[in-house]
């Protein structure tokens, strides 16, 4: 009877909401990563290039931060990839969207909220491609995200760094209203 109900609401709720477009935050392009990304470390922060403030989110060149300037649902679409690494044994890398909220300036982070799993992968052969995508609600402007890379394990301290010709990011923000 409970299952029933909720149904019954849940669909009343979704009557209400019109999906009214999406817009793309990151442009018609995606956003490339910049610098020497080691991945092979316990936990890194990935930079990324272009300097924007679009669709909610504004980011600073070559920074690791996102902020959000607009209370909105969006999607985080990534794929981070390592072409010629020089690690020469097996590996594997996970790679998540952290979310802060409660950040006082655009430039510090805010306090940890969650880490939205995106992907893993084994590494071998010099090579290690991670991504995947999450749809968050962002819920206050005090808000922001970044991509990070924890490593699982590696059976030495090379460097495997981010292909930043292979490596980006998009965003894309989801708008709705009531009907």
């Amino acid at each position: 009877q409970n299952t029933t109900v909720i149904a019954a609401l849940s669909s009343q709720v979704d009557a209400l909401q019109v999906d009214v477009g999406t817009t793309q935050v990151t442009g018609d392009d995606p956003v490339y990563t910049v610098g020497a990304i080691d991945i092979n470390s316990s936990l890194v922060s990935v930079t990324f290039a272009d300097a924007f403030s679009n669709g909610g989110i504004s980011h600073a060149l070559d920074a690791s931060l996102f902020n959000v300037t607009e209370v909105s649902d969006y999607t985080i679409n990534v794929q981070l990839r390592v072409t010629a690494g020089a690690s020469t044994g097996k590996g594997l890398y996970r790679v998540y969207c952290r979310r802060y909220k409660d950040r006082t300036t655009t430039t510090a982070t805010g306090d940890v909220y969650r880490d939205y799993f995106l992907g893993a992968c084994y590494y071998r052969e010099n090579q290690v491609v991670l991504g995947g995508n999450v749809r968050i609600r962002f819920e206050s402007t005090t808000e922001q995200f970044e991509i990070i890379v924890k490593r699982s394990y590696q059976n030495d301290n090379n460097a495997d760094l981010l292909d930043n010709s292979d490596s980006w990011i998009t965003i894309e923000k989801h708008t709705f209203a009531l009907a």
